[in-house]
């Protein structure tokens, strides 16, 4: 779900000696919205991705009958209660794809049937 990207967890803010270090990983090629410094993610959104990090997480299986444009509550997940609009839906698979806003950014996320509600 966030390929490329780097979490750490601290209990302080970053110094410049780790922030330089970080910078100069390879393939490192900016730090979250900014070029300059680390931004943290607050309380919700920590809480959000939680349970993807952790190794033994299986993701559950999704629910609903859905129309292009539809908006949708995810019921089932690690997204459960997030919000978004369907903007493909695939009936023989019943999967849709869904536009939810998460970081100040958009992104595209495929649920089955089960996982949402209008």
């Amino acid at each position: 779900m966030f390929p490329g990207y780097i979490f750490l967890k601290t209990k302080e803010n970053i110094d410049n000696v780790t922030l330089q270090l970080l910078k100069d990983t390879k393939n490192v090629v900016k730090i979250l919205n900014s070029y300059k410094d680390p931004i943290p993610l607050c309380c919700n959104q920590l809480d959000l991705i939680k349970p993807l990090l952790n190794p033994n997480f299986k993701a559950e299986l999704s629910n609903v009958n859905f129309n292009k444009d539809d908006k949708i509550v995810v019921i089932n997940g690690p997204l459960k209660e997030l919000e978004g609009q369907i903007i493909k839906v695939d009936k023989r698979k019943q999967r849709v794809t869904v536009q939810i806003e998460m970081y100040n950014k958009v992104h595209k996320i495929n649920f089955s049937y089960i996982d949402i509600s209008k």
